[in-house]
């Protein structure tokens, strides 16, 4: 037998899980979708010259000069089947309640569920 405070804390906290659970696989959704519509017919040249196996990757430049483009590229083109990709924008409104690193370890999470689920 557990008190009702305790009860209702453990049942706030489910209620957050599920509902941070439900924010990033919408997140994991819309990552899905824009790399499945990215077009590969034309590769941005810096494709291949990017050292892909570091640990953070950083790229700047004006708006419009194809940074989201080559992501999605190199996630739809370089990633193996067993690899897991998220893009995510920090324009997301997901931003302005979690941190980048707190997304990437719900990210690691939700796909160690989704590979449990789905036996992978």
């Amino acid at each position: 037998y557990l008190p009702k405070n305790v009860v209702s804390k453990l049942h706030f906290q489910y209620i957050c899980v599920v509902s941070k659970l439900h924010l990033m696989i919408e997140l994991y959704r819309k990552s899905n979708l824009r790399i499945k519509n990215t077009r590969l017919d034309f590769v941005r040249y810096l494709l291949n010259d990017i050292e892909w196996e570091d640990r953070l990757i950083g790229i700047k430049g004006a708006r419009g000069t194809g940074k989201t483009t080559i992501m999605l590229q190199f996630l739809k083109e370089k990633l193996t089947h067993s690899q897991k990709g998220l893009y995510v924008s920090l324009d997301d409104l997901y931003f302005s309640k979690s941190t980048l690193s707190a997304v990437a370890e719900e990210f690691r999470l939700l796909m160690r569920f989704i590979s449990i689920r789905i036996g992978l």
